[in-house]
């Protein structure tokens, strides 16, 4: 550990290139979730206007809040993950490593605790959580402060508010 190795410019840069991929991957999935999820609705609706049984009405409805309310939690996700983009290629062009990181790894936590119960979704946060990590500890100076900063915890709230004013705004 005395004579530790300098991480190269270029072995940061790849990883947050990784990282980006794996964000706009992750996106492309949550859209390809809400527009499925979109035309179901459309079907349930146009069965339910059909339907004269009102104990089968009451069962489609409540499949309809149910889709409605996911479709709100995966529009949050999709704002979340704009704004995570934005973030690292911000970092990609500064060559920075930061306190942003910790709030990347922290946002992508809370974003887990949207997507519980889409397994191909929940498994590509949990890996882009291990990226950050990994990023985390290739800087071990970093490492202190995030523990410490309850700026970051704000910010998080801040983002994940915004974003779900604005999936509030796209229904």
């Amino acid at each position: 550990m005395i004579f530790r190795r300098r991480r190269d410019k270029r072995d940061v840069r790849l990883k947050y290139v990784r990282l980006l991929y794996d964000l706009k991957h992750l996106q492309s999935r949550v859209k390809i979730y809400i527009a499925r999820l979109e035309g179901r609705i459309k079907q349930l609706e146009v069965r339910i206007k059909g339907l004269n049984d009102k104990e089968a009405t009451r069962e489609y409805v409540k499949l309809l809040d149910l889709y409605k309310n996911l479709i709100n939690k995966l529009r949050i996700v999709d704002t979340s993950l704009e704004h995570l983009m934005i973030r690292v290629e911000t970092l990609s062009l500064l060559d920075s490593i930061s306190p942003q990181i910790g709030m990347i790894k922290l946002l992508l936590s809370r974003v887990r605790n949207y997507v519980k119960g889409l397994p191909d979704i929940e498994l590509i946060v949990e890996d882009l959580i291990e990226r950050a990590n990994e990023l985390i500890s290739d800087f071990g100076n970093a490492k202190g402060e995030l523990n410490l900063n309850v700026k970051i915890e704000n910010e998080v709230k801040k983002i994940l508010e915004a974003a779900s004013i604005a999936a509030e705004k796209k229904e």
